[in-house]
């Protein structure tokens, strides 16, 4: 998969980028708008995995560029206000496949960003299902949502 990340932490992004570097991923990362917007007009990716700002940007305009110029992509919110944006970001962004809390683990990360990617879904999976859940909240999420295929996923949590 092919897959660009966009968050101002660069700690963060490198974790990111090394846990899908390791599953074979393709992946890029950009901590500014302006390098994304140029990446995404110059190269072709499967996920857009982003931050709602980086350095005080929204992302979502970003977010809809990637739509425009590549219908096909997937979109993936990690923010510490998931809980604050529910349905009005599906709403905003048709890419939008699941909106995740700073909290979810970088295995569940991956896992979760794979499953999501490997369904081709228009179903948003929204962070209030979390809620319902202990533990591995987002892969329960997943699994109430797709049925039992995220086995994969669980072996990836050692």
């Amino acid at each position: 998969m092919r897959l660009l990340i966009i968050h101002g932490d660069i700690e963060t992004t490198t974790r990111w980028q090394v846990a899908f570097g390791a599953r074979g991923h393709h992946v890029r990362r950009a901590r500014s708008i302006e390098s994304a917007e140029q990446q995404l007009r110059e190269d072709r990716f499967e996920l857009l995995l982003f931050d709602v700002s980086v350095n005080g940007h929204s992302c979502l305009s970003t977010a809809l560029l990637a739509q425009f110029h590549q219908p096909q992509i997937i979109s993936v919110l990690v923010s510490d206000r998931a809980d604050e944006m529910r349905g009005d970001m599906f709403a905003r962004l048709a890419s939008l496949r699941c909106i995740l809390g700073v909290e979810t683990s970088v295995p569940d990360l991956v896992a979760i960003c794979e499953e999501i990617a490997s369904k081709k879904t228009k179903a948003p999976l929204q962070s209030g299902l979390r809620s319902e859940f202990k533990g591995n909240a987002d892969l329960d999420a997943l699994e109430t949502l797709y049925g039992s295929h995220t086995a994969p996923a669980r072996a990836l949590q050692g």
